[in-house]
């Protein structure tokens, strides 16, 4: 049986993105401006930079934006005291409104 075990990022700024999910998941990234891994029970979180993405071989093509869309769930036994919490660390920009499904 696969497991799923991560994903990856791919970002012009790696350690901004490694800044926010150690903040978020309260955790060390481990890495540097290329690469960075945020490692979770059972999940981990890859960053990768883009400018070495766009030079890695052509089956790795990253360009390719008919994927550029997607959401990432997380689960928690209170969204309002976890969304507090997010809120209260200062990395979001965006204001949002937790959404809780059945």
């Amino acid at each position: 049986m696969l497991k799923f075990t991560d994903v990856c990022f791919i970002t012009d700024n790696v350690q901004a993105l490694a800044s926010f999910y150690e903040k978020l998941f309260d955790v060390k990234a481990e890495g540097d401006e290329t690469h960075s891994i945020i490692v979770l029970p059972k999940f981990g979180i890859a960053i990768y930079s883009k400018t070495a993405a766009m030079n890695d071989p052509p089956e790795l093509d990253c360009t390719d934006y008919s994927n550029d869309r997607f959401y990432i769930g997380f689960n928690c036994d209170d969204a309002a005291t976890e969304y507090e919490r997010i809120k209260s660390l200062g990395i979001c920009t965006t204001p949002t409104k937790p959404i809780v499904w059945p």
